[in-house]
């Protein structure tokens, strides 16, 4: 009797080790990379009716009958969502910088990022390795990848998600692929044609102020200007003693070393508890990244940059923002 006992237990023991290898198996046949990139080529005619997605950073297509969601800062990242008209599927590129709080230091790669033990498969985006960390057991649903950004001061999450059902795997996979083929990174000197281009004002007479980094044009018959090596501010003359409303201030940030906007705007008022919409418009042809806190219908600051290392905050205060951008579109770096 205790050996028939015996014979059954060790029958369903060996039953579960079976059951756990291939259920390991699995679980790593979605991971483990054979270290060739896996490419998935999509022709041009799949995506040709989609619409197009542009910001100063990256660019992707998208179906034409998607809704995009307005920029979402969380913590220190930033995260972008187009989804279709019922909110089955989404779409997201998710931004956060590359700093380890850890280390103190900059990720030395994706995985380091990721503290994945083991290799996964490899994707090719915009001519750079992705780490395709999604599918994966429990999340077979999802489909991810993770990459550094062309300047490595970022790191992006690309990232497509279907219903837990399963219903959309299918379909979600082939979605997930095309989003990808079309997925670019933006020279931060390049003008991009889909961003709004906002009205000026015109600029004829207008006197010009400077100082050790840029100049700008303004209304000297409206305004008396403050300056310093860091900043430039237009004071209405109509303002009496050290009244500084509607007087716009244009501040060289410190600090900046040519990393997303977005990125370096969270990371510097981390501590600021307020929640901000990001949104990208023109002004002849600089480009400019306006603030706007949660809520609220005006933007509270502009951030413009001269594409390399030198990052300007124009901060309202009040003042009308067609004559702030119009004053930007004046602007000149030293």
């Amino acid at each position: 009797m205790n050996l028939k006992k015996g014979n059954t237990l060790s029958v369903v023991i060996i039953i579960f080790l079976l059951f756990l290898t291939a259920l390991s198996a699995f679980y790593l046949g979605l991971h483990r990379s054979d270290n060739n990139p896996v490419t998935k080529p999509i022709s041009q005619g799949e995506v040709a009716d989609w619409k197009t997605y542009s910001d100063k950073n990256y660019s992707f297509n998208y179906p034409a009958n998607w809704i995009v969601e307005p920029l979402a800062p969380g913590g220190k990242s930033v995260t972008l969502a187009v989804h279709d008209s019922s909110s089955v599927i989404t779409f997201s590129v998710r931004t956060e910088g590359n700093y380890d709080q850890i280390t103190g230091k900059p990720f030395k790669d994706v995985y380091d990022y990721l503290k994945f033990p083991y290799k996964l498969n490899t994707r090719i985006v915009d001519g750079l390795e992705a780490i395709q960390a999604l599918p994966r057991a429990g999340s077979e649903n999802n489909f991810g990848v993770f990459l550094f950004s062309k300047d490595n001061s970022s790191v992006i999450t690309l990232e497509l998600d279907t219903p837990r059902d399963g219903s959309k795997i299918v379909e979600g996979e082939k979605l997930f692929d095309q989003i990808l083929s079309t997925f670019k990174f933006l020279d931060d000197k390049e003008q991009i044609s889909t961003v709004e281009s906002v009205k000026l004002l015109p600029t004829n007479g207008w006197a010009t102020a400077d100082n050790k980094i840029f100049s700008l044009k303004y209304p000297d018959d409206k305004y008396r200007v403050s300056t310093s090596d860091n900043y430039i501010q237009l004071i209405p003359k109509t303002n009496v003693g050290d009244d500084r409303s509607n007087s716009p201030d244009f501040v060289v940030m410190n600090g900046y070393l040519g990393q997303s906007r977005r990125q370096y705007y969270l990371d510097m008022y981390s501590y600021y508890p307020t929640e901000v919409n990001f949104y990208e418009k023109l002004a002849g042809k600089i480009n400019l990244l306006e603030v706007v806190s949660k809520g609220q219908t005006k933007a509270t600051e502009i951030l413009f940059t001269n594409g390399e290392k030198v990052l300007i905050n124009a901060i309202l205060n009040g003042a009308d923002k067609q004559f702030v951008e119009t004053v930007i579109s004046t602007v000149k770096f030293n």
